[in-house]
């Protein structure tokens, strides 16, 4: 018998803490059977669809989803947070 059931995310990214300008990168894998049909990242403050790499600045500060989708169930998900640091002048 095969199991056919909704995703697993089996590898997501760590939080990350960069300083403004840099690249980001986040991945993340999910394995399923059938094998997931969709793999998206949303920022949480507008739900837009975000891809990376991410040359990021202040406002890409905050949380990030990623959900896997196969078409069984639910969707899984599962978060991330990027801190941006930025430089203060005098």
């Amino acid at each position: 018998m095969v199991f056919v059931g909704p995703p697993i995310i089996s590898h997501i990214s760590s939080n990350q803490t960069v300083n403004e300008g840099d690249k980001v990168k986040l991945n993340c894998t999910a394995d399923g059977n059938p094998p997931p049909t969709s793999i998206t990242w949303k920022k949480f403050s507008d739900n837009g669809v975000v891809t990376f790499p991410l040359t990021v600045s202040k406002q890409d500060s905050g949380g990030y989803r990623c959900t896997a989708d196969n078409g069984i169930g639910s969707p899984t998900s599962r978060d991330v947070f990027i801190t941006v640091q930025c430089e203060w002048y005098s």
